[in-house]
């Protein structure tokens, strides 16, 4: 009984987990793209903000999956042992509160990048040349649209 209340499935998750988990894929895949389209006419200085940002959405996915699975292992080990075995929980609720400090970091992380990258848009934003963004990336973005 006590292992089907602990199975872990993705029908569990919560609303926010999701949302966020969704919108961090998009990021990394918007990321890539956009240094795929830029990064064979753009040096490098101009692509590190975007690579950036996308490298640390693709951190927070890989804490978000790490986190899941110690708070998975920490339930499953405080449902299925007797009392006694203190010294395992102790060690899995450990583990779970590390993976949640460093979800908090990357979040922090994230939201200074997104900062950063606000800021260097709007700068390049006011370098118009001809209607055209001067940068070469917002500069690649804006020829599409």
């Amino acid at each position: 009984m006590a292992m089907r209340a602990c199975k872990p499935s993705l029908k569990k998750l919560r609303w926010a987990t999701i949302i966020l988990g969704t919108s961090n894929l998009v990021v990394v895949l918007l990321g890539v793209l956009l240094v795929i389209l830029a990064h064979s006419s753009c040096d490098f200085q101009y692509l590190v903000p975007f690579v950036a940002v996308s490298l640390g959405s693709g951190f927070r996915l890989v804490v978000m999956v790490q986190c899941g699975l110690a708070q998975y292992a920490t339930a499953k080990t405080i449902l299925d042992s007797p009392s006694s075995a203190i010294v395992d929980r102790r060690r899995r609720y450990k583990t779970w509160i590390r993976w949640s400090r460093f979800a908090l970091v990357i979040t922090a992380l994230q939201f200074v990048g997104a900062i950063y990258l606000v800021f260097h848009v709007a700068k390049h934003k006011s370098q118009f040349h001809d209607g055209k963004f001067k940068d070469c990336v917002l500069g690649k973005v804006g020829s599409f649209f």
